[in-house]
């Protein structure tokens, strides 16, 4: 009932990105761990703010339907969960100065990003089985157009629902997101 009295982002964006933030924040154990899992919520509340159309009037819109009417929490979550995806293999790229800098080895860090966003079997087996092949065997580009599709296709089981957004817009914002991962990675200079 409260989400319904915030409002439609709230309802489809906020709350889940609050429940990450406050997440990360008791689960890092330290600043820079804390920055990169806040510029990942980050990024996926700005993508998904702007598919919903929840935020600005120049975002993405679904075609038959206002999304705070027809779009189901299960699927909210799943599509961060894929948008999340893509951007840990794309962290992959970054791994050595990621780890080094977060404190942790590989499989830690994958246990606290599955811990913060709430990954499931089902999210660790799509990660597994369609996320990480596509990027093994193409590269960046496949890998968007497979995380696009995937991401559309939680959607497409809401009845009228047609959701729009390019491959190159998926591409702007998760390549914003690592951008600001390694800026928060890079050796901080002294004065």
């Amino acid at each position: 009932m409260f989400s319904v009295m915030k409002g439609p982002y709230y309802r489809l964006v906020g709350r889940h990105t609050q429940r990450y933030l406050r997440r990360a924040k008791e689960t890092a154990g330290n600043e820079t761990q804390k920055k990169v899992l806040f510029i990942a919520a980050a990024g996926v509340d700005v993508f998904f703010s702007k598919v919903f159309n929840v935020q600005s009037n120049n975002g993405f819109l679904f075609a038959k339907a206002p999304a705070e009417k027809i779009v189901k929490k299960k699927q909210v979550i799943k599509a961060f969960h894929l948008y999340l995806s893509t951007l840990l293999i794309l962290l992959g790229n970054q791994k050595e100065q990621l780890l080094k800098e977060t404190g942790l080895d590989e499989t830690n860090w994958i246990k606290v990003w599955r811990k913060v966003f709430d990954y499931h079997d089902e999210d660790i087996a799509c990660y597994n089985e369609d996320i990480v092949p596509a990027y093994r065997s193409e590269g960046l580009d496949v890998l968007m157009k497979v995380s696009a599709r995937l991401i559309c296709e939680t959607f497409s089981s809401t009845r009228g629902t047609q959701i729009f957004f390019n491959e190159s817009d998926l591409q702007e914002n998760l390549m914003q997101d690592m951008s600001a991962v390694i800026r928060a990675l890079a050796p901080k200079k002294g004065v």
